[in-house]
């Protein structure tokens, strides 16, 4: 997503916290909740099976969702649980409460950091800490914000519900990419999709998205692909089938091109750091 939209909603979402509170649930306990606002949970102890909207989790301790308005909430724990929850609304230039369409509820394990920072600051809330207080909203703000943007399939229910009109012409093109990752996408395919001529349609999409379209279906179809390789361990040939490749030998060259490590070495790797353009990401093997 373009740095400049998320810039854009970072500064404009003013967070107003509602309630929050230390939530501890006995063993076989059955629950059923309706969100009118935004809650954001930490799990601190404990397991328990929750479907959100129809979606299924099994959820531990240091996990952590974020449930926006009109959400449905079934869980049943599995032990004695603890968990710390917020309770919100967000608002987008001070005029109206920002909707949200998640189809992806959990929070990314990448942001134990600030999740870690959530917890640091909860307990100054209890004191009417007013930097814990402002702490907290911000944190939530960028959570928030996170799980618009940097989920497609969030993402693509954000630009298609929201008022935010320059970018619903890429709403479908976007879900369009992901949708036929397993077949070759050209520019003139998705400037129709959006209704605009192709050269300004690149242009468009590089204003919004923040990188040509060419280079986001590769980046789908790379990342794609080694979740096929690592997590649903695929051979090399199958991967470049399903990502729309016409054979492993071309496959295997744009792969190493984009994270510098071969399909084939990734696989035998228990632990590889894949390193995408300059930016390193760590990746592990089950």
């Amino acid at each position: 997503m373009n740095i400049k939209t998320l810039v854009e909603i970072l500064e404009n979402i003013d967070i107003h916290l509602l309630t929050f509170g230390h939530g501890k649930h006995q063993k076989g306990k059955l629950f059923s909740l309706l969100f009118q606002d935004y809650d954001f949970w930490y799990i601190l102890s404990g397991s328990f099976l929750m479907d959100i909207n129809g979606k299924k989790y099994d959820v531990g301790p240091k996990d952590a969702f974020l449930m926006p308005p009109g959400t449905n909430v079934i869980f049943q724990t599995k032990e004695y649980t603890e968990l710390l929850y917020c309770h919100f609304t967000a608002e987008y230039k001070e005029e109206k409460s920002l909707q949200a369409d998640f189809t992806n509820h959990r929070i990314p394990l990448v942001h134990q950091s600030i999740l870690q920072a959530f917890l640091h600051n909860f307990r100054g809330l209890y004191q009417d800490n007013e930097s814990d207080i402002l702490s907290i909203r911000s944190i939530l703000k960028i959570i928030l914000s996170d799980m618009l943007l940097s989920d497609y399939d969030n993402q693509i229910a954000f630009m298609s519900n929201h008022s935010f009109s320059n970018m619903k012409p890429l709403s479908p093109v976007i879900k369009f990419i992901h949708d036929n990752i397993d077949k070759p996408i050209n520019n003139g395919m998705l400037a129709s999709i959006a209704g605009f001529n192709e050269n300004y349609f690149c242009r468009y999409f590089k204003k919004y998205i923040g990188i040509p379209p060419k280079q986001y279906i590769t980046k789908a179809k790379m990342e794609y692909a080694r979740n096929l390789l690592i997590k649903d361990r695929l051979s090399v040939k199958e991967a470049a089938h399903k990502t729309g490749f016409p054979d492993p030998f071309t496959f295997s060259k744009q792969f190493k091109n984009y994270f510098f490590i071969s399909p084939s070495k990734i696989k035998k790797s228990e632990n590889v750091t894949l390193q995408v353009r300059g930016r390193n990401q760590q990746t592990t093997t089950q």
